[in-house]
Parts: C-alpha cells; structure tokens; sequence
C-alpha cells in the first residue's frame, strides 16, 4: 500500500477527502501513463483509489466516489516508420548472403520484395524459367508450431510478377536440389515445408555472420524489411506509382506510399538542389 500512497501523495496529499474530485484523480492515471508504468501497477492504483473514496461514500464522507469515473486511456502507439537497407549495406549483404547456406533466400526477398512466408511456400510450378516470371498464389505461415499453407494476404497478393534473371537462376538451382517427390522448394533435411520460425533462426544466423565479417557496419534489420528495401529501391530507380503498386502487390499505391517507400534523405537534398 506504501507504494501506491508515494504516488498518490503528491497530488492529493493536502486535500481533505470531500474536496477530491474527478479532475484531481484522473491526471495522476494519465501521468502513470506516460510515465510508462505497468498496466498492472495503474490499475492496482485505481483500484487502491476506489477503494478509498469508496468507503468516504459508505461513511457519507462524500457524496458520491469520483474515483468511478476514472478512465485508464491505452496510449496511441507512436507509428514506426519501416526500416530498409542502405545501398552501401545491399551491395555487401548481396554479395556476402550467397556464400551461406539458404543465403539465397536473402538474396531473393531483396529483389522480388516477396514477404518470407509467400517465399517459404514457392513450388515448382510457381516457377517460370522460359518467362523469367514467379506466382504468388500462397503463403506460409505458423500455427500449432508448424508451418501451414493458406491464401496470401489480401486478393491483390495473388499475381504473377517478373524477376530478374539472377533471381530465375537461384529458384533454377533450388528446382534441382529439390527432392523429385517434394513440391516444394525451401525443405528442411526431411524434405518437408520448413517451419517459419525455424527460418526465422536461419535468416538471424545469416546476417550476424555478414555482420560480423564485413568491414563495413551492417545493421541487423528482420526478414520484412527485405521487402521495404525493394520497394524503396524501386522508388529510387525511379519507378512510377502504378510499377511499385504492382510489383509490391498492393490493393492501392497509399500503402506502398506510405509504408514502406523511404524517401532518404540523400532524395530530398537532390530533388531540393534541383529547385
């Protein structure tokens, strides 16, 4: 009880009980708030101020408890701008990511901009070598701590996009390594679908070993901001709103905008200096 009287002294500690009113109580939860103290511990304060005020009303101390009345607002989460790779940081990580087992997969996520999952459930037939074209039809994802295929996303995931002919030939070499019964092309051992947490480790393993042996400094980013990476590189090549809506696989290009096209700082000096 110490405790939660050390917060409350402060604001309340030289006003007499029938004097406390809502506009008193209600700034001390907002400041335990933003002040980021627990769910658990703010709640625990309300509680420690109803049950105060609560028997003032029972003894007719005040006429009705105010502490009723008191709201514990969740904060608006501040929006996270979704990060990509530098160009200094692509050239290395490309050329790096391929001496690694599964490095392909890196290498694939930063020029195709396929979310890991629509990577992970990629079969042969999902493959166009002649066309040097792949389909996204579906989409890998953990449930009961294995992997589960289902649709992607939303309707707009669904399509066939084109891709480059170095990407064609690391899927070419994976069509041969697959075992001849498994549709699939990224198996584990046994030749089963592999697990996206287990994925997830592979693709951790991988960069820290980049990492750790480039000279220059490489940031350690999650598998997604692969494909924030593309989008922003498709931006910067120069590409008009509908080429990125597309490639990305967008239902309108706000997304695109909005989340995952970076424009860097480098751009905005330019297109400044070009005034």
């Amino acid at each position: 009880m110490l405790n939660y009287i050390t917060v409350l002294l402060p604001s309340l500690g030289k006003l007499k009980v029938r004097d406390i009113k809502l506009i008193h109580l209600q700034p001390i939860i907002d400041n335990m708030i933003k002040e980021k103290y627990s769910r658990q511990y703010i709640s625990k304060t309300k509680a420690v101020l109803f049950s105060i005020l609560d028997y003032a009303e029972m003894n007719e101390v005040i006429a009705k408890n105010p502490a009723k009345y008191i709201t514990i607002k969740t904060p608006v989460a501040e929006k996270k701008e979704k990060d990509s790779f530098t160009p200094e940081e692509i050239a290395v990580i490309e050329e790096e990511c391929l001496k690694h087992p599964w490095g392909d997969t890196i290498y694939i996520m930063l020029n195709t901009g396929l979310r890991s999952g629509e990577l992970l459930a990629l079969s042969k037939n999902d493959i166009n070598i002649k066309d040097n074209t792949i389909t996204v039809c579906h989409s890998l994802s953990r449930s009961g701590g294995k992997g589960v295929l289902s649709e992607p996303k939303n309707t707009a995931s669904f399509g066939t996009i084109p891709v480059s002919l170095k990407v064609i030939q690391l899927l070419a070499t994976r069509i041969l390594a697959a075992p001849p019964d498994c549709d699939f092309l990224f198996v584990n051992m046994q030749g089963q679908i592999i697990n996206p947490r287990t994925f997830g480790r592979i693709y951790e393993n991988i960069m820290n070993k980049i990492i750790a042996s480039a000279d220059k400094n490489i940031r350690y980013l999650p598998p997604h901001c692969c494909r924030h990476t593309f989008a922003t590189r498709l931006y910067r090549s120069g590409a008009d709103s509908k080429t990125i809506q597309l490639l990305m696989r967008h239902a309108d290009f706000t997304t695109s905008a909005n989340i995952y096209i970076h424009k860097q700082d480098d751009l905005l000096r330019a297109a400044i200096a070009r005034l």
